[in-house]
């Protein structure tokens, strides 16, 4: 899995037809005060003419401990970003958050998106010929 970022826009290698634009803010929590990172990513489709979107928004409340842990306010609105990429992270990496992470992943929901609207040969599914 790889990046880039061109025209502030961030192009996955394996999706270079869906542009990713995405913000990122940091807001405090109502009950506790601490930092909630949001991120908001949308992909569009340019390889079709119906611009179909793909949508992420991500909530992560941290705590200062996670801060100091990644240096900074800076480097946990990384992690974030890249927990919605669906790059390699450490944040949630724990085997338990593994379909949350599966759900964040805007890389997950463009793979989503190419089976919808597929037609099938049910004939040729159901005696095995797939």
């Amino acid at each position: 899995m790889a990046y880039t970022v061109s025209n502030n826009q961030i192009i996955l290698d394996d999706y270079p037809n869906n542009p990713i634009d995405l913000t990122v803010s940091v807001d405090a929590q109502d009950h506790s005060g601490c930092p909630v990172i949001i991120v908001d990513a949308t992909a569009s489709n340019t390889s079709t003419a119906c611009a179909n979107l793909v949508t992420v928004e991500f909530h992560h409340t941290t705590n200062q401990d996670e801060i100091t842990s990644y240096g900074n306010i800076d480097g946990v609105k990384k992690q974030c970003i890249l927990l919605v990429l669906g790059e390699p992270t450490t944040l949630l990496s724990e085997d338990d958050h593994l379909q949350a992470r599966q759900n964040i992943s805007i890389r997950s929901r463009l793979q989503t998106m190419s089976y919808v609207g597929q037609t099938c040969d049910l004939s040729s599914i159901l005696s095995g010929n797939t």
